[in-house]
């Protein structure tokens, strides 16, 4: 009987590490969030009824001679349940040690530069532990310096899209979206995000 009850407890252990390391295959971008609009001729609360791709960047450039300035960011259209649609962008930035990464397309101007780390361990810590996290929505900004309470990378995996491995990342975030050169919410519309929620790939 003690025999069989060690022999389930090893069974069970080796599900539960099975379960935690699962690689997802070709995963999706989700995006849920509520939106209010304001200080606008149309103001409005909705929330996402549908996700589209637009386009991805990645950028790097030297900051001394042992590190780089590395950025990656998606740009996604969302579809409101009231029909607008709206320009949303997720962007990461670190200063990063070069040992840690591949650095790519040298030839090319600092913004069309590819680059990717080494190990996933590395890579996940990124996303963890950036310099600023950037939320682009509407034209408005929301800028954030490190993890907070509007702002939590919850979980990164390890992913598969198209036969490359990437980092499949989720991420709560809330906050009030200003305009770059409107920081008080003066002259143009202001976005309040709350209850946000995005699963998906950045790279």
């Amino acid at each position: 009987m003690k025999n069989l009850t060690i022999l389930l407890l090893i069974i069970l252990i080796g599900c539960s590490k099975e379960n935690n390391s699962i690689i997802i295959s070709n995963p999706r971008s989700e995006i849920t969030l509520n939106v209010e609009k304001s200080n606008s001729d149309n103001n409005y609360l909705s929330k996402v009824k549908s996700v589209f791709y637009i386009d991805k960047s990645s950028k790097w450039i030297e900051s001394s001679n042992d590190s780089v300035d590395i950025y990656k960011g998606k740009r996604f259209g969302l579809e409101l349940e009231n029909g607008d649609t709206i320009k949303m962008e997720i962007s990461f930035r670190k200063r990063e040690l070069k040992e840690l990464l591949y650095l790519k397309d040298n030839a090319l101007p600092y913004y069309l530069r590819e680059w990717d780390y080494k190990r996933f361990e590395d890579e996940s810590l990124f996303y963890k532990n950036f310099d600023q996290a950037l939320i682009e929505f509407g034209g408005n900004v929301l800028y954030f310096p490190k993890q907070n309470e509007n702002f939590k990378t919850v979980n990164v995996q390890k992913a598969f899209e198209s036969g490359l491995e990437k980092s499949y990342i989720e991420i709560n975030f809330s906050g009030i979206a200003y305009g770059y050169y409107d920081p008080s919410g003066q002259f143009a519309p202001v976005y309040t995000i709350t209850n946000g929620h995005f699963k998906g790939i950045i790279e």
